[in-house]
């Protein structure tokens, strides 16, 4: 039996990503203390502590998932292009798959540019969009694999998506020569 070729791109954390985080750590302080106000200005102060408390773990265990999002590989064989990072894995038949170009950050849009630069990412930071013929369904357990053929939920996600790879000429290069 023949070894499969299996070529791998190890994936960075994208600016929107760290800018994401930022935000999301800025606001969880700024509710906090306006909760603390709120309460202490009521004369109920140990409320407010508590829903502070409450705001700061919750914040940092959804910075904590978003970080576990940024690792992970992008992983292409004869059949599939992967997506594992540790939250999840997605898998694409090459027929899905439609294309895949460079982007620079300066190029997304006003959202992703302003998380972005909040991540102090450099606006010619290079990505990879990857379009798809059709949106691949969600697995209906969490610990089951995403098969790209298996019965799932319908994802109502954009027909594509896009990755920060330590090597975007490589993974391009390597897509497009899949492509049916």
């Amino acid at each position: 039996m023949a070894k499969e070729d299996t070529t791998r791109f190890k994936m960075e954390y994208s600016p929107t990503l760290k800018g994401g985080i930022l935000l999301l750590l800025l606001l969880a302080v700024a509710g906090s203390i306006a909760v603390v106000v709120v309460f202490a200005g009521q004369g109920d102060m140990s409320v407010g502590v508590m829903s502070a408390i409450f705001f700061a773990v919750t914040s940092v265990a959804v910075s904590a998932m978003w970080l576990r999002m940024g690792r992970g590989l992008v992983e292409i064989t004869d059949e599939l292009l992967e997506l594992r990072i540790p939250s999840a894995e997605k898998s694409y038949r090459w027929r899905d798959v439609i294309r895949a170009r460079l982007l620079t950050v300066s190029q997304l849009g006003i959202y992703e540019r302003l998380l972005a630069r909040l991540g102090r990412g450099d606006r010619d930071q290079i990505l990879v969009e990857i379009g798809l013929r059709r949106s691949v369904p969600s697995p209906l357990l969490p610990w089951q694999k995403a098969d790209p053929d298996a019965f799932g939920l319908p994802s109502f996600s954009s027909k594509e998506f896009r990755v920060y790879v330590a090597d975007p000429e490589g993974l391009v290069n390597a897509v497009n020569a899949k492509v049916p």
